[in-house]
């Protein structure tokens, strides 16, 4: 599955949470030369990471980016696995009543 834009900059962000240089960042995420770049010059401009002569370390604004992705993330997952639940007990409800055909036709005649 192709990682959203939001999950690459949250692991730069998480990896980056001591200091890092350019290449490291690279290779850890696996970037190519290009997005790192774009990446960052994005995170940089917005403050959430901050450039000191060759490395990059993660600032605050970036740790409460980190933790409202993670909220958010959590928020996400727990609705998933609610839908997921909700789903998967239908279909043992369906699954059943296709095991037991009798009792279904019963139900429905009544």
């Amino acid at each position: 599955m192709k990682r959203q834009r939001i999950e690459i900059t949250a692991q730069i962000l998480m990896f980056c949470m001591d200091s890092k240089r350019k290449t490291r960042i690279m290779y850890m995420n696996n970037l190519s030369h290009l997005q790192l770049k774009n990446y960052l010059t994005l995170l940089t401009s917005r403050n959430l990471l901050a450039h000191n002569s060759d490395t990059y370390v993660t600032t605050e604004k970036g740790h409460r980016f980190l933790e409202a992705f993670a909220q958010l993330k959590d928020v996400l997952e727990d609705h998933t696995r609610r839908s997921f639940v909700e789903i998967s007990d239908s279909c043992e409800v369906r699954a059943m009543l296709d095991v037991f055909p009798m009792s279904r036709d019963k139900r429905e005649a009544k």
